[in-house]
């Protein structure tokens, strides 16, 4: 094989690799679904006590009704923002105490999420002395810190496919512009001599 046939193998191959690659990462770019979430700020409430709601990824800007389960009772509404989370707080009914209940938020679009509560107040139990926090550290921030402001929890991201789609590209066209420049150089120097 001559040099003039391997640049222009090399080349080809490198440009078919580069075309593979960037049809390979677009086979697996996906629409994003949502996945509505609902938290409650403390899972272990005392009855009667203001408990934080907090939804995530519902509709944009839909109204969203807040209701306990077992025994049905509307607990509050709810307005999503632009990007479909809220934040309210409900009140934990007094005939809650000592068991275990679900709080469910359904949005007007049929958006539906829950979250279990474990209500206190069974007659073995005493009040804790102050607040229960939940979280790494002893101040409040854990609880009452705006969860806007933290990376959102990995499985309500939205899937990195635009990222994927243009790394690849970008090699792609790195490995085609490579092979194109070792072919025209080959050539040039084929023709000088």
């Amino acid at each position: 094989m001559n040099l003039k046939t391997g640049a222009t193998t090399l080349g080809v191959a490198l440009g078919m690799a580069g075309a593979l690659a960037l049809g390979a990462g677009a086979a697996y770019a996906a629409p994003y679904v949502r996945t509505p979430r609902l938290v409650v700020y403390d899972p272990f409430p005392w009855p009667g006590q203001q408990d934080g709601v907090m939804g995530f990824d519902y509709a944009p800007v839909e109204h969203v009704a807040i209701d306990g389960h077992s025994v049905p009772v509307h607990l509050g509404d709810a307005r999503t923002n632009d990007e479909g989370h809220f934040r309210t707080v409900v009140e934990i009914p007094e005939e809650w105490r000592c068991s275990e209940h679900l709080i469910v938020g359904i949005g007007d679009t049929g958006d539906r999420a829950s979250a279990v509560v474990h209500v206190r107040g069974c007659p073995h139990e005493q009040a804790p002395p102050g607040p229960v926090f939940f979280g790494g550290d002893d101040d409040d921030d854990d609880v009452y810190d705006d969860p806007h402001q933290h990376d959102a929890p990995e499985h309500t991201k939205l899937p990195g496919t635009g990222g994927q789609v243009a790394g690849i590209a970008l090699s792609g066209s790195a490995l085609i512009a490579a092979g194109l420049a070792i072919t025209t150089r080959r050539r040039r120097r084929t023709r000088v001599r």
